[in-house]
């Protein structure tokens, strides 16, 4: 008896570890920075899926990078503001199942009344998908000394 339970423990933990793995999520991922290209720490960021409205809120680490991990898929407007900048908007970014959307912000000085909102298709970078087989010495130029 005491065999089958730990054989039912067993199947239920695989089970559930498998089930995890095939959530049909993705990673909206990147940085904030300034004018100048300076970091900006505590850049409030918050992801919003436009079709079923779920909203997630972070900020920006010491280096300026965010991350919003285990996103459900579908089509994403993420915000992003600090005192001091003009709040950003990016809209129109769809994140896939298994992706890591490369999403950067680049903000200016300004007024918080402000905002600048950047519509339409997001151009998203797909770092999962690089393989080295991909890169090639004709794909590379020359170094000149």
């Amino acid at each position: 008896m005491r065999n089958l339970a730990w054989a039912v423990l067993l199947v239920m933990s695989a089970t559930a570890i498998v089930g995890f793995a095939q959530l049909p999520t993705g990673t909206i991922l990147g940085s904030v920075r300034d004018a100048t290209g300076a970091t900006l720490p505590g850049t409030t960021l918050t992801a919003t899926n436009t079709e079923t409205g779920l909203s997630r809120m972070t900020l920006s680490a010491e280096d300026g990078s965010y991350r919003f991990p285990a996103l459900p898929v579908g089509r994403y407007e993420i915000r992003a503001e600090i005192p001091g900048f003009q709040t950003s908007v990016r809209s129109g970014v769809t994140l896939a199942v298994g992706q890591e959307a490369v999403v950067n912000f680049r903000l200016e000085v300004g007024a918080v009344s402000q905002t600048v909102e950047v519509s339409g298709e997001a151009p998203l970078v797909n770092l999962t998908a690089l393989r080295w087989e991909d890169w090639s010495l004709k794909t590379m130029s020359p170094i000149c000394l």
